[in-house]
């Protein structure tokens, strides 16, 4: 059928060889993973942890600065951490940063607690409406 060529040996296939390029290009993978780091044993992530403090334990500095920072009133700081200490022991919370925790819990003081500025209140319901009730509703009057 076909013959040799002349500059090949006769026990080589005449066409061995010929797609050796696109052979050696599939072989590899076409996606390879990338190698991960491996990680520091040192910076292993922090694990949360019970709340810290006892029973009728002073605010810490820090924690008295930030709750300050935020808006609370310097009167109200020992209530609203007493308040947070109880809420955390008696419900099991554990957080990994308690000083973020603290934040977030005299945020929503000043935004939902006694803090908070009260709303108008609505007209009693046992007379009809007067015009300086209206003044709760409107600014035409």
């Amino acid at each position: 059928m076909f013959a040799a060529p002349a500059d090949l040996p006769p026990d080589e296939p005449p066409f061995d060889g010929l797609f050796a390029e696109a052979e050696a290009a599939t072989a590899a993978p076409i996606y390879e993973t990338p190698k991960t780091k491996p990680r520091d044993r040192g910076s292993t992530p922090k694990r949360a942890s019970a709340c810290p403090f006892e029973f009728g334990a002073q605010v810490p500095d820090d924690y008295r600065a930030a709750a300050e920072k935020i808006g609370l009133g310097t009167g109200d700081v020992q209530r609203v951490f007493d308040k947070f200490c109880d809420h955390a022991r008696g419900n099991g919370k554990t957080f990994k940063d308690w000083l973020a925790a603290w934040r977030t819990w005299c945020r929503n003081e000043v935004d939902w607690g006694k803090n908070r500025r009260p709303a108008a209140a609505p007209p009693p319901r046992n007379r009809p409406m007067q015009k300086e009730d209206m003044q709760h509703y409107t600014d035409d009057f």
